[in-house]
């Protein structure tokens, strides 16, 4: 919390112009803005803040973010993304500041933290922030500020070996001792992975190899044995109005990760000690946690890092008694926390959706870190930790609906997942290959169904019927233009009777929405080179786009696959009774062989193959035309 300038929120204007008194009956109620929407977390701040009256108004930080429909939250809010555009993003955070008298924003992550440091100078007098100035954040987003105050203080941490990007991590491999781990040097919530663990020289070299772009500014560190235990705060004056202590039973991934399972622990003295001259050393203020790795075989801890906001096992010290989202709303409002003398050391909550996602890792997932847990033990330990002693941190019979939509948005990709491989092994390759165009498509599945479903009870309206209807236009539609539909309105031309073909308007065009008819493109060198392997000549052609005046003077329309098909008549529905496939409207032909497919990206010999089958199709066209 900035405690030393302590801004207050501007009150919302009344109709005249002037500052609206607080207690005035249109007043706008002072809120918190939580900045972040991951469920654990931001329910268990917006949960404690709502049980005191106070409105909560939650924003996203990144697109993964979903609404979370809750209760506790009054209002969920998306501001432009800041990646790509600071400027929009922070006018529409001031405006949200004060339209919504928002009075103070806790950030619930390192992405919303740095949001906070790059914006502080615009948001300080605004309102209150959840976090100390830029220049104490950033001691805690680079871990080698953090690892030099370290050593200044005494307190063990991993030898570490900081590298700017794959060279230098491959030259700096022979003064490494394996196993180790890296992580990004900087976290301001964009990194591309949180942690990678190297049991061997080989795999670390490997990894540098074939994965340069993970080697940017990361920092290797020598492994240290035991399990995570976390000291979080609630730091005033460089004294902790609030302190507790967990123990991660549970990581996701299972390599070591965020926490899915911990235990409420007494703090051990030499750990809250190390952790507190650590954050003073820095001079930090408000919300910590100092993360430690414990090793009880030797009694040795090494710290790991300073999670410079609210960590993602809060939810355990809520459970276990602590309300410290309330204590820093206190402290902003000049109140002294008063938090009980002692929390419920022993209590254990659970991440539910995370646990999912961990099992589903060991059991399915590659091999991680250095030893995968054995699969029978975590089924069974899975199940047995549905236990009425253990508690859950976005679980509440007062607010059930966040629990169930994080647990069926977890469970949604796995059953999907499950159903696909089952549909595999009992259906038809056939029904696989429709069911995959139909998911392509999108808004336009609709006419793909129905286009199937008349060709599968009526195949013959698959094939083209002229009957007495004179023909004088033609048109050939493919998706850019440039390969299948060209070639198939030459070769037309080339089969017909001169007189005829001379009488006839023979066209082609594409649906791609990027065809611009001041700005036509040309079918590209080997397309042409293998057109004239068919005695066509495609150096003339120039594209354009399908338009409604275009259709409208169509007698027959041929597309070339199902795409193609739907598209028109989703954009065209009057052309109906005027279109067909081109590879299934002359003869009765096997399913398969309805599509004439897209040959570009895949060489001469796979043109050849659609020029082929074109000027087969194409012949029969003519002879029924004739």
């Amino acid at each position: 919390m900035d405690t030393k300038a302590k801004p207050v929120a501007k009150p919302a204007e009344s109709a005249d112009g002037g500052a609206a008194r607080p207690d005035a009956p249109n007043a706008v109620p002072p809120a918190v803005l939580i900045l972040g929407a991951g469920p654990r977390l931001t329910l268990t701040i917006a949960r404690s803040l709502k049980r005191r009256g106070v409105k909560v108004i939650v924003s996203p930080v990144s697109q993964a973010e979903d609404v979370i429909p809750s209760r506790a939250i009054d209002r969920f809010v998306t501001l432009p993304d800041n990646a790509s555009g600071p400027d929009e993003f922070l006018q529409a955070l001031l405006a949200l500041i004060r339209s919504e008298n928002i009075e103070l924003i806790m950030p619930t992550g390192d992405g919303a933290m740095a949001i906070l440091g790059q914006h502080y100078n615009a948001l300080k007098n605004e309102t209150r922030l959840g976090c100390p100035t830029p220049d104490v954040m950033e001691a805690v987003l680079n871990k080698e500020i953090t690892l030099d105050a370290a050593r200044r203080c005494g307190i063990p941490a991993p030898l570490s070996l900081p590298v700017a990007d794959a060279s230098e991590a491959k030259s700096a491999s022979h003064k490494l001792t394996f196993p180790v781990i890296a992580k990004p040097t900087v976290r301001k919530g964009a990194s591309p992975f949180k942690v990678r663990y190297f049991k061997t020289s080989e795999a670390y070299m490997a990894s540098a190899e074939a994965e340069p772009e993970l080697w940017q500014d990361v920092l290797v560190q020598e492994y240290c044995p035991g399990y995570g235990v976390g000291i979080g705060t609630l730091l005033h004056d460089g004294e902790p109005m609030a302190l507790f202590q967990h123990r991660r039973i549970k990581e996701l991934p299972y390599s070591g990760g965020v926490s899915v399972m911990a235990v409420a622990e007494e703090p051990d003295p030499g750990i809250r000690q190390a952790a507190l001259d650590l954050l003073r050393e820095i001079g930090w203020y408000g919300i910590a946690m100092v993360e430690f790795r414990y090793d009880p075989a030797s009694g040795k801890f090494w710290l790991m890092e300073i999670n410079g906001r609210y960590w993602g096992s809060l939810f355990v010290a809520a459970k276990a008694g602590l309300d410290f989202p309330y204590y820093e709303w206190q402290l902003a409002h000049g109140q002294k926390p008063e938090p009980p003398e002692r929390y419920a050391v022993g209590t254990k909550a659970r991440w539910l959706s995370g646990d999912i996602m961990r099992l589903v890792g060991i059991l399915s997932g590659p091999q991680l870190g250095f030893n995968r847990p054995s699969p029978l033990r975590e089924i069974l330990l899975f199940f047995l930790h549905f236990s009425p002693h253990i508690r859950h941190a976005v679980w509440s019979v007062a607010d059930p609906k966040p629990a169930i939509w994080e647990c069926w948005e977890t469970l949604k990709p796995l059953i999907t997942r499950a159903v696909k491989k089952i549909a595999k092994l009992v259906l038809p390759s056939f029904v696989l290959e429709q069911l995959s165009i139909y998911r392509s498509l999108g808004s336009r599945r609709k006419h793909f169904l129905r286009s199937q479903l008349k060709r599968l009870f009526r195949p013959s309206s698959a094939l083209c019927r002229i009957g007495q209807r004179p023909v004088r236009s033609v048109l050939f539609v493919c998706l850019g233009n440039i390969m299948r539909s060209p070639m198939s309105a030459e070769i037309l031309k080339r089969e017909l009777p001169p007189d005829m073909a001379r009488d006839m308007s023979i066209t082609s065009a594409g649906l791609w929405r990027g065809l611009d008819p001041q700005n036509p493109r040309r079918s590209p060198e080997e397309v042409q080179m293998v057109a004239k392997e068919f005695a066509v000549s495609l150096e003339a052609h120039r594209s354009q786009p399908v338009t409604d005046a275009l259709v409208a003077k169509q007698d027959l329309i041929f597309v070339m696959d199902y795409e193609n098909e739907a598209t028109m008549l989703d954009r065209f529905p009057e052309c109906r009774d005027r279109l067909y496939l081109l590879g299934a409207c002359i003869s009765k032909v096997p399913v398969r062989q309805y599509e004439i497919e897209d040959p570009w990206g895949g060489g001469k010999d796979t043109i050849r193959v659609a020029f082929r089958t074109i000027q087969d199709r194409v012949s029969g066209l003519a002879k029924l035309l004739t």
